[in-house]
């Protein structure tokens, strides 16, 4: 009986260590993928002077960094309270 108890022991570490190791990559990807996020937001300045698109690519990736959906999009008034985004964000 105590055999067996070892031996799933054994094969939780393993898996633990998968598990870190899946979760580092996830990380990276969305890191990486906020990063992408933000320069094709720049590409879309630059290029098209869409503001208004670009923000919320920033939004966006934001999110991914972590944030709450609140604290991505900033306060109401930043988008405009007659905007259907600031309206919805004054309903938040």
């Amino acid at each position: 009986m105590e055999a067996k108890g070892k031996t799933e022991t054994n094969h939780e570490a393993p898996r633990s260590a998968a598990r870190a190791d899946l979760e580092r990559i996830q990380e990276r990807r969305k890191i990486e993928l906020s990063r992408v996020i933000r320069a094709r937001a720049a590409h879309l300045i630059e290029e098209d002077g869409n503001a208004d698109d670009a923000e919320l690519l920033r939004v966006l990736a934001r999110i991914l960094d972590g944030k709450d959906v609140l604290r991505a999009f900033g306060p109401p008034g930043d988008w405009g309270y007659d905007t259907p985004i600031g309206n919805a964000l004054m309903l938040w």
